[in-house]
């Protein structure tokens, strides 16, 4: 747990182990976090899918350092994906690494996950809708199909979703490959919680950025690992890396109508610099202009919320790759 926005940290409970972690989740009456949680026990029963989930029920009450630890063990079902499209071998709700979105103060939840079908190359990417808190979910539609890909590229993987400030479209975004821009999909949530699957999401379209004139990297557009998505009232925040570590931001105060607004570079990288004092712990001007580097220096898995009024972002700085050092 953090008071300071993220500067230190307690620990409050130790949850899982390093290989199934258990998630924790936030509110008392609703599944707002299913990362990693789920064992899949029954597939395709009765044209669903079942799944034996854990949680650690863990939130603050009066805005006090008061817990609620419940561990919780439960079954949850996706249903509803349609007869057109193949036979679905799997729904990977543990593959999920997206947030759970509420529609509303106590409206329905949208979230994303891996399905494969037979037949495909690749994973796609669903949305599903849960009108009951999170336990049973509906189909609501195909964010991206995984064929017509390369064939030496992941396909759709590590979705995120966000509510945006319209209040009327939602947003999906996902990878594809490393060190290629994240591909974006949008939908209208009355077509969402209307029933409507398809075409309920937009076209998959490569994303674009800009940066300030001061800027010092090449190709600001949006990639490509993990993405991770955030809303901070009219703004919305997307952070990622891979190669280096980025934030972009799409601020929709003055936007009325018309295509939406730019995502605007925020180099992470150079912040971390300018920050650190032990030289030894600084990204190489490399890095921070977008370059390759190997060993790498982040994974560019990311993390993102709200604290005051500000977004903060977890983020590592890597010293030895993604190698395991065999001594220290």
């Amino acid at each position: 747990m953090t008071h300071d926005g993220g500067a230190t940290w307690r620990q409050k409970v130790g949850l899982g182990g390093p290989s199934r972690p258990i998630p924790l989740v936030s509110d008392p009456n609703r599944l707002l976090n299913l990362i990693n949680s789920c064992i899949e026990v029954d597939t395709a029963h009765a044209g669903c899918f079942r799944y034996a989930c854990s949680f650690v029920w863990v939130y603050v009450t009066n805005g006090t350092d008061v817990w609620q630890e419940k561990a919780s063990s439960s079954n949850i079902t996706m249903c509803g994906l349609p007869t057109t499209l193949p036979n679905a071998t799997a729904v990977n709700v543990v593959a999920g690494t997206g947030h759970v979105v509420s529609l509303g103060p106590d409206g329905p939840l949208l979230m994303t996950s891996d399905v494969r079908f037979d037949g495909d190359p690749k994973n796609s990417i669903a949305a599903w809708i849960s009108r009951d808190g999170g336990w049973a979910w509906s189909f609501a539609g195909l964010v991206a199909r995984g064929t017509g890909w390369p064939s030496n590229w992941d396909g759709p993987s590590e979705a995120d979703v966000v509510m945006l400030p319209d209040a009327e479209h939602a947003m999906v975004v996902f990878r594809v490959q490393s060190y290629h821009p994240y591909r974006m999909s949008t939908a209208s949530i009355a077509d969402l919680l209307g029933g409507a699957t398809t075409p309920a999401w937009s076209t998959p379209v490569a994303m674009n950025g800009t940066e300030p004139a001061d800027g010092v990297v090449p190709d600001p557009s949006p990639k490509s690992v993990r993405p991770k998505l955030h809303r901070l009232g009219d703004i919305v925040v997307l952070v990622g890396g891979r190669p280096s570590l980025f934030a972009w931001t799409q601020d929709w105060s003055s936007w009325t109508e018309g295509p939406p607004p730019p995502w605007e570079l925020v180099n992470l990288g150079m912040i971390h610099n300018n920050m650190t004092g032990n030289a030894g712990l600084r990204y190489t001007d490399t890095f921070v202009r977008g370059g390759v580097l190997a060993p790498k220096m982040t994974t560019g898995y990311t993390s993102v919320f709200s604290w005051d009024g500000a977004a903060v972002v977890v983020y590592d700085r890597l010293s030895n790759g993604h190698a395991i050092p065999t001594s220290w």
